[in-house]
């Protein structure tokens, strides 16, 4: 009887220790940060290629897995690669060939800017190439202070395919829609969570009662956008793309 406690014991102890440590692997996995650079990752998923034009680009971290997601185009095939965060190496790599085929870019992303500085006096903050209808275009962003201007700029001759323009406060108060916060702190708050910073966009609208500032910040070719308390301050909610 003894002999058999001691084994029951013995054995739901191992079983709690295994439990205990996958859980412990399981966290540690889950809490893996990103080691591996945009710089880097663009470098390995081109090597992979062989050589071309990233059109699209992301940074992903779903299934618990960080990866970057690329699309290149190179003589008119489109690849789609992903590559680990964590250690670098090709988790995917597609490809198709367009029947009518895809124009590679002749502009490069210094042309554009001299295109979209002639057009506006103010901040580029972003540019992409990116394809739209089997073609390649640059997706340009700019500020001046009080507008924001969107592009996108033919990536074979430099012409223009579209262009918007916006106000970037689009904050207006109503007797039933006041913040104890003003814009400008608003905008401190959302700028002081990003290094290099520049405020395309802010709102004001009620959540839940609650007068919210919704900010979208862009920096170093990713767009931030916070939710941020009207009342107190706090940061309610922020994503990143």
């Amino acid at each position: 009887m003894k002999r058999f406690s001691l084994w029951s014991i013995f054995v739901t102890g191992a079983l709690l220790f295994g439990c205990s440590n996958s859980q412990g692997h399981l966290n540690q996995e889950q809490s893996s940060p990103s080691t591996m650079t945009e710089a880097k990752a663009k470098e390995l998923a081109l090597q992979e290629v062989g050589s071309g034009n990233i059109i699209e680009f992301s940074y992903e971290n779903d299934d618990k897995m960080p990866h970057y997601e690329f699309k290149i185009l190179n003589d008119g095939v489109e690849h789609e690669v992903e590559i680990s965060a964590l250690d670098g190496s090709v988790l995917k790599h597609d490809f198709k060939n367009h029947s009518d085929g895809i124009s590679n870019p002749v502009l490069d992303e210094v042309g554009v800017r001299e295109i979209v500085e002639k057009l506006m006096d103010g901040t580029i903050v972003y540019v992409r190439l990116e394809e739209e209808d089997h073609q390649p275009v640059y997706e340009v962003i700019a500020v001046d202070g009080t507008y924001k201007y969107e592009y996108e700029i033919d990536a074979i001759d430099g012409h223009v395919v579209n262009q918007e323009k916006e106000l970037i406060n689009q904050v207006t108060t109503t007797p039933n829609l006041e913040a104890t916060l003003d814009v400008q702190k608003a905008k401190e708050i959302a700028l002081s969570q990003v290094n290099g910073g520049v405020v395309t966009e802010i709102s004001l609208d009620m959540d839940d009662s609650i007068p919210v500032y919704e900010v979208k910040v862009m920096a170093d070719g990713m767009e931030y956008k916070y939710e941020i308390s009207g009342v107190d301050g706090r940061i309610i909610k922020e994503s990143t793309k």
